[in-house]
């Protein structure tokens, strides 16, 4: 009997000792690969949409001209909006169906009004299901996007301006006028206010080379 290794997470496989007539435990994967290659740790990645039972490369955010309203509710959120060439978020749903029992990378594609190209790499990506808020997860970060702008939002459900998840006594997708894993409130805010350059409601991410403020965002996982 032939019985394929594990190469998901959470995942157990046994193989039948002959011997012994016994199943005997062949290999286990309780996480994800601590020093995994899943994307190119090149700014340059050329980041190409494909999708099977093995593999999934997929944008799952991206601003580019403000034409989109990101300033929009849960049921929006959940379901996804816009236009997946143009401006758009994929749908919280969708992209915990895609990270759920998977070692999925996450890889932010950010220019700045400076016009600075800039990236940031998380390992460990995913989010919890809908009853749990989906709630993000990342791992360890790498880039050139100056500080981790997403760890402080590490471990925090989403909140929209008709579902308050954050740990401020206001709302803070309410105040800051976007979406996001707000905490009390945000380090970054890549679906805030497209129109708004020098303020907290706008595209930002602190401490990015020159200015915090984004005109190009790019939300990218890859999962194996």
């Amino acid at each position: 009997m032939c019985i394929r290794e594990c190469v998901k997470r959470n995942c157990k496989s046994v193989n039948f000792n002959k011997e012994k007539l016994q199943c005997d435990l062949m290999s286990t994967n309780d996480g994800c690969p601590q020093n995994g290659d899943i994307f190119q740790a090149d700014p340059d990645y050329i980041f190409v949409n494909v999708s099977d039972s093995e593999n999934i490369e997929k944008i799952f955010q991206r601003r580019m001209n403000g034409l989109t309203d990101f300033y929009r509710n849960w049921e929006d959120y959940k379901y996804g909006f816009g236009n997946p060439i143009d401006e758009s978020w994929l749908g919280n749903m969708y992209l915990y169906q895609l990270t759920k029992n998977r070692c999925c990378q996450l890889r932010i594609e950010l220019v700045n009004w400076d016009n600075i190209a800039g990236y940031a790499l998380y390992e460990n990506f995913s989010i919890t299901d809908e009853n749990d808020g989906y709630r993000l997860r990342i791992g360890t970060y790498s880039g050139n996007a100056g500080q981790d702008s997403l760890k402080y939002h590490n471990g925090m459900k989403f909140t929209t301006l008709d579902r308050d998840n954050d740990n401020r006594s206001l709302n803070c997708a309410v105040k800051w006028k976007g979406a996001w894993w707000y905490n009390s409130c945000h380090h970054s805010h890549l679906n805030g206010d497209y129109s708004i350059r020098t303020d907290s409601a706008g595209l930002g991410w602190n401490g990015y080379p020159s200015s915090d403020y984004m005109k190009e965002t790019t939300m990218k996982l890859k999962c194996g």
